[in-house]
This record gives structure tokens, sequence and C-alpha cells, in this order.
């Protein structure tokens, strides 16, 4: 940022101050908006904290980074070919192997996992509390910026604390956007590309991302652009080489052959306009168009219009994806929170620039109420969030009966829980799905192996048992080989996900005994 808009935003934070000294009641007004960020950031704080420690997953998906997690200790590759017995999502592996690190000391769970994201998450309120501090001399603004992010927590699918790749892409996205964008030296500018390609190696999204600064960057300032180009060029060159030797040949079908057959859903061409953006944060984005369109400080102006297109765009592809949840619009939503603190600390100059005392007053009122009632809007009710003692007590019960078998299990979209029980691990179903090609536009080669497999593995009855969750995906095949035992919990109100999709371990089936061998003739 320019020093030469130093003074200026002095005389602005000087002015609002004076002002609010003056006008007792958009100062009453003023504490009650920053009031309301600041319990939004207590609020996913508290959330957080209250289930880090629940050894069991928050989401259908999450318990899968568990095995990400134990392969990448046993320095086992991420991406063997597909079988049975692992089969990876299509993310990149950066998130896996720092938890890796951090398992070291923490040990190997689902809680050290969600740690590596928690602290990740704050780090990336610390950066947007920062930029607009910077931006508009302001603490208030920062506040503000980290509020409204912070609010969309339930929004985004309570994601930013799971054991999932989200929060840390979304901390890597943001530094090297920031030094990028607001940056002046050319060692920046390294660091930049240095963490595009992180960001890029926790999740592909990135590329969209970094796409508009470095354009941006070529156009207003060439020499550091190139240099930034350059940086990202060698460092994603460089980590894709290295993921790949590390790897093995496979990294590539899965971190981008498999990612590029997936089909768009059309649908969210412009429901992502209407739904995720203009419904969620509508008074945020009137205050981020305020602030792109007001006059004054082109250079901010710029520099934040250019970041916040790489994060929305990142989102709406993400959202075109057929599979895809709440947690694509992280990134859309970091945007929009920047850009609504900058936008409301743009309106606060202009209306401590009017003469008139009681339409400065009322103005103030005005602009304030209007963020404490989109807070207020992005408010929610914790409880559904937090795991509870029963569901702690469940989910015991159900490890140690899986432990007590004598051979290996198979849950299809709960695997991580025969991890837990000393069992062999093996692929999730819709990672197999996915490998099959049935979430892809054109058929894969390896769907009849995998479902050959897969039916091979019941017919011969090789699992002691089969859990399955309570839509009964994969009934048909299980059913010719396995007997109903019974539910796999008396209450029906136990061990559900908080986030995601509504799926649990429901239905527990026992090999049955094979037909009778028909005797010779005589």
């Amino acid at each position: 940022m320019s020093a030469a808009t130093e003074p200026g935003r002095r005389v602005g934070a000087a002015a609002a101050a004076s002002a609010g000294e003056r006008l007792p009641l958009a100062s009453a007004a003023r504490a009650a908006a920053l009031a309301a960020a600041g319990v939004a950031v207590a609020g996913f704080l508290a959330v957080a904290l209250l289930r880090i420690s629940y050894p069991f997953q928050l989401e259908w998906l999450e318990g899968e980074s568990l095995h990400y997690l134990q392969r990448a200790i046993a320095g086992q590759t991420l991406y063997p070919e597909p079988s049975l017995d692992f089969i990876p999502f299509v993310y990149t592996p950066l998130y896996y192997h720092l938890s890796a690190l951090v398992a070291g000391v923490a040990g190997a769970s689902l809680p050290t996992l969600r740690l590596v994201s928690l602290l990740t998450a704050l780090g990336s309120l610390a950066l947007l509390f920062e930029i607009a501090r910077r931006e508009t001399g302001r603490v208030a603004a920062g506040v503000l910026a980290a509020g409204l992010f912070a609010a969309t927590y339930r929004a985004s699918g309570a994601f930013l604390d799971l054991a999932r790749v989200d929060s840390l892409f979304l901390l890597f996205s943001l530094a090297g956007l920031i030094l990028a964008a607001w940056g002046r030296a050319s060692a920046s500018a390294v660091a930049a590309g240095v963490l595009a390609a992180a960001a890029w190696q926790t999740k592909q999204l990135a590329a969209i991302v970094f796409l508009p600064v470095i354009v941006y960057e070529l156009w207003r300032h060439r020499r550091r652009g190139l240099v930034l180009l350059a940086a990202t060029a060698v460092a994603g060159g460089a980590s894709l080489l290295a993921a790949a030797a590390w790897h093995g040949p496979w990294y590539r079908f899965y971190v981008i052959d498999l990612p590029a057959s997936h089909g768009l859903r059309p649908r969210g061409l412009v429901a992502f306009w209407t739904e995720d953006v203009a419904a969620t944060l509508p008074i945020a984005v009137v205050l981020t168009v305020l602030y792109l369109l007001c006059p004054g400080r082109g250079a901010g102006r710029a520099r934040y219009g250019v970041v916040a297109v790489g994060l929305v765009a990142a989102a709406w592809v993400g959202r075109l994806n057929p599979g895809a949840y709440d947690n694509v619009r992280l990134p859309l939503f970091a945007a929009l929170g920047l850009g609504g603190a900058l936008g409301a600390a743009r309106a606060a100059e202009l209306l401590t620039a009017l003469s008139d005392r009681a339409l400065r007053q009322r103005g103030l009122v005005v602009l304030q109420l209007a963020i404490v009632v989109q807070l207020a809007a992005l408010a929610y009710d914790p409880r559904p969030l937090l795991p509870s003692a029963a569901d702690r007590t469940a989910g015991d019960q159900l490890v140690a009966r899986l432990r007590a078998l004598d051979g290996p299990v198979l849950l299809p979209t709960d695997g991580y829980l025969a991890l837990l029980a000393g069992k062999p691990g093996h692929a999730h179903l819709m990672a197999i799905q996915d490998a099959s090609g049935e979430l892809s536009v054109a058929p894969s080669e390896h769907a009849g192996p995998l479902l050959v497999e897969l039916r091979e593995a019941l017919r011969a009855r090789q699992f002691a048992a089969v859990v399955l969750d309570d839509a009964r995906l994969l009934e048909e095949e299980v059913v010719p080989h396995y007997r109903l035992a019974g539910p796999v919990f008396v209450s029906d109100q136990v061990f559900w996900p908080p986030t995601g999709h509504p799926f649990r371990p429901s239905w527990w089936y026992e090999p049955a005994a094979p037909p009778p061998r028909p005797r010779p003739g005589r």
C-alpha cells in the first residue's frame, strides 16, 4: 500500500473518532457492530474447541483423512493404484504431509488433523484483520473483516475446523494473494509464488485463485509481475515433479486427470450468485460494491478487486462441481468479509464528512445497524454442531464391537472406524465410485476391475461384518452373501455427523452360510 495514503487515513480515522465523540448514538451503534463481530469470532472458536477432541468424524468424508494420515506417517504413497485397500480423493497431498509432522508430536488422530485446520483458520482470520486494518488505518475495520468471515462458519458447512484440506488451502491462498497484491519487493513476489504452489498442493482451485493477480501484476508492474509469474511457475513445477516422484505414476491420475473428468452442474452458474452471494451476504455485497465504486485511493481498491476476483472465481468454479458442498464457498466469504469491512470504513468516511450533524448521525447509525443485521442474519444455533456424550459412547461401543471380531470389516462410508478398531483400512465408497468413473462424464478403465474386486470379496465373505449406512448403499451387492443382523444403534438420535450428508453406520450384516452344494447324482 502506498505511504502517500497514510496521512489521509489518519485524518479519516481522526474525523471518525471525533464524530463518534460528538454523536453518542452513532458511537453506541458502532460498539454494537463491533461486539457482534467479536461474538462471531468467539462463537466459531468456542464451537471448534468444544469439538476438537471428538474421536469420530464430524462430517461423512472427514474420517478418511485419518487413513491418509496413517499412510503419510508410514511413508506410503497417498496415490496408489486403485484397489479396495485404499483410493484417495482427488485432493493434492500437502495438508496430510503437514499433519503428519504435527502427528509426530500430538499423535495420529482426527483431533490432530483438526488442530492443524483450526490453527490455519485462525491464521486466515488474522490475515483478514491485518489487511483491513492496514488499508483503512482502523482496528475496527480489522475486527469487522474477521467477524464477517467467522460469522459465515455455519453457512460454509462448519468446515473451518474439520480434518479437511479447506482451511490450510485458504490460509496459503490469502497469504500468497496479500504478498502478490500488496507487496512491493521482488522477494515478496517470490514468496507469493511459493505460497501459490503450496496452495495448489493443498487444493487445485488455487490455480484459479492466483491467475487474476498474476495478470494484474504483469499489467501494472511488468518487472515484478514477471518475477511473480516465474516464481509461481518454478515453485509449482518443482512441487509437481517432487510429488510425482514421491507418490508415483498414479499421482497425476488422481489430482489432474480424474478431477478434469468430472462434469459441471449448470444450475450453479446462476444459483451461485443468487444463493451463495446475494442471499447469504447481501449487506456485505453492497458495502463491497460501494468500496469498489467509490472514488478515492484507487490503488487499494484495485488490489482488493483483483484479489476478490480470484477468490470469488475459485468458489464459483468449485460450486459447479456436481459433488460440491458449502465448503467451496469459503474463498467467496473471505473476499466478501474483507470487502464488507473495507466498504463499511469507506462509507463511514463519507458520512463523517457531511456538514449536517443530524444527517451524519443518522447515516452512521444506519450503517452500523446494517452491519449488525448482516451479522445477525448469519447467526446459528451451535448446539447441533456439537457431538454429545451419547454420540461418543455410541461410537466407543461400535469400535469395541468391531475390534472383537475375528477378521477384517467393511464399512463402505465409515472405513476409518475399522482403523480405530485396529482392523485393516479400505477405500471409501465415494472414492471407489469416483475412480470407477461413476462421478465422471466418461467411463473409466478402472470401473470393471474395481467392481469385480469388490464383488469377489463379498462373494468370498472375506469380511467378518459389513456395516452399511442409513441409505444402505451397496445393499444389492451385500445381501446375496451377508444376512442382516439388525441395526447398529438402538437410538435413532445418536452418531449422526453434525454437518455434510447425514450418513452414519446403521445396519449390521454378518456372513451368511454358503448355499449347500448339490449332491452328485446316483
